[in-house]
């Protein structure tokens, strides 16, 4: 029976493109784009998520604790701050990386249920909305941009980041803890993805009108089956 068990988790991660293993889906997070899903776990921290993100007026750059600046590359988070509140959740985006040759520019905005959103920190501050969640970033070969917004009401939540007219970007990361102080990087799909959904398991049904990724009935299904097995196990 235990082998029937790892089996089902197997077929779990398989049939949804998920590039992690299942016990990461026990945080209850997961983004989703470019036809494949991953599992992400927040970073925790004990200063606020600006400090998290450690913008430097100097250089005009992100500099995370856990190095999430990546060249031509987005970047999205997820964060628990002490300060912020206990148990309340930040959501990060990092473009492009620290003297990399290239400069790149995007629109993006934010949408889908995101309680209590509000906007904790931007590079260059004028160049995200915290009141409309867009924004329209430009950044030189020196330099990073991003933001990280604050959702002070820590319900289920479903949010869509999307890009347009960008140029410098090639490649989406989600960022999850190593284990070890750092940041474990999963690749998106392939190429640059314009439509990112980051959402929690736990979607409530109230939560009309935002896209939920297909993977999302799967995972169901897939946590589902292995109830089941243990059930039959102690059974027999």
């Amino acid at each position: 029976m235990k082998h029937l068990i790892a089996g089902a988790a197997a077929l779990f991660i398989a049939s949804t493109g998920i590039a992690s293993t299942s016990t990461a889906f026990a945080a209850g997070y997961a983004a989703s784009g470019g036809g494949a899903s991953v599992a992400l776990d927040p970073f925790i921290w004990s200063a606020d998520s600006a400090n998290f993100y450690g913008y430097d007026s100097a250089d005009a750059s992100a500099h995370t604790p856990v190095g999430l600046e990546r060249s031509n590359a987005m970047v999205l988070f997820l964060l628990r701050s002490s300060s912020t509140g206990a148990g309340k959740l930040s959501l990060g985006v990092v473009f492009d990386g620290q003297n990399d040759g290239s400069k790149g520019q995007t629109k993006v905005a934010v949408t889908g249920s995101v309680a209590g959103a509000q906007l904790a920190v931007a590079d260059e501050g004028s160049e995200f909305d915290g009141a409309t969640l867009t924004g329209a970033f430009k950044w030189w070969s020196c330099c990073t941009d991003g933001f990280v917004i604050d959702m002070i009401d820590d319900a289920p939540f479903s949010a869509m980041v999307s890009l347009r007219e960008t140029l410098g970007l090639d490649r989406v990361y989600v960022a999850s803890p190593d284990g070890h102080g750092g940041a474990q990087l999963i690749a998106l799909g392939e190429g640059l993805i314009s439509d990112v959904s980051l959402f929690s398991l736990d979607l409530p049904k109230s939560i009309a009108n935002v896209p939920v990724p297909a993977a999302l009935p799967l995972l169901a299904g897939a946590f589902g089956l292995m109830g089941l097995l243990r059930l039959r196990a102690r059974k027999g």
